[in-house]
């Protein structure tokens, strides 16, 4: 069969299933040609066979793709995948950025994870230390967008097909994941069916020159955040992120999450994101 995989298990003689590795097919654009790349997922063995484990990497690197790409590897499986895999050549991704939109919430979830006593009552004494931080050292993003008018969308239309043709023309040096409507909707049908998507455009004149999508994360024991998951930007000269971070934030604090992020640092389009977000 032609169908790929979406992953491999390691089972005993009895059937019982004592490990998986999941893969997912993407499709890249390089230089012209579309590219073939499975990205592995959620790589567990039970501790008593974990000799064994090295069987999943097998299947998933005997794949017939054109790349392999681990984008959330956990500090487990770091040293093994780090004998197959080079690192990715720009920006740190073990550190991540962050806005704090609710200091209270934020200083209340941080003193629960020490599991130090009496937090609800020293979380507000916490959160005015933090507010004093921001209001001496925080920037806030500018809300000049151009002539561009930062809107919210609910799906991924026309409008995301005629950018990412625009985006693979005056890219072709750079390896991109396919950010076509399609594509799109596919990574993100399960945020958009639950309507846990936050997409932001900009537009000038019926074009899209950027759009940033963020996902809202809500914890089992009721923490809420937001996680800045793609930023794309047409004009080289010109960044939108200042004014969509000013929409996120704006939104963040109307509906009480407590927090902004964003993965890595190090990488140039995200360095508004780096240099207004005062936390790390």
């Amino acid at each position: 069969s032609n169908v790929p995989p979406i992953g491999w298990v390691l089972a005993v003689a009895s059937g019982e299933i004592v490990g998986s590795m999941e893969t997912i097919p993407l499709l890249y654009k390089f230089r012209g040609s579309d590219l073939v790349a499975a990205a592995s997922r959620a790589w567990c063995v039970r501790s008593g066979y974990r000799g064994y484990a090295l069987q999943l990497i097998d299947e998933y690197f005997n794949q017939s793709v054109d790349l392999f790409i681990s984008t959330t590897v956990g500090s487990a499986a770091v040293s093994t995948l780090s004998q197959f895999y080079g690192p990715i050549p720009l920006g740190r991704w073990d550190t991540m950025s962050y806005f704090v939109t609710n200091h209270v919430r934020f200083a209340k979830r941080a003193l629960q994870r020490y599991q130090l006593p009496l937090a609800s009552l020293l979380a507000y004494p916490t959160a005015w230390s933090l507010k004093l931080k921001d209001a001496l050292s925080a920037s806030t993003p500018r809300a000049s967008a151009r002539d561009f008018v930062i809107e919210a969308a609910n799906s991924f239309d026309s409008r995301f097909d005629a950018f990412w043709e625009e985006l693979v023309r005056e890219n072709p040096e750079k390896l991109l994941a396919e950010r076509s409507s399609r594509a799109l909707a596919w990574h993100f049908d399960s945020d958009l069916h639950d309507n846990q998507l936050w997409i932001l455009t900009a537009l000038k004149n019926g074009r899209m020159g950027g759009y940033c999508i963020l996902r809202p994360d809500v914890a089992a024991d009721g923490g809420r955040k937001v996680v800045l998951i793609d930023y794309q930007n047409l004009d080289p000269d010109y960044d939108l992120l200042p004014a969509f971070l000013r929409k996120a934030l704006q939104r963040c604090t109307a509906e009480r999450f407590y927090a902004l992020q964003n993965f890595g640092v190090g990488v140039p389009k995200m360095r508004a994101f780096e240099e207004h977000a005062p936390y790390r």
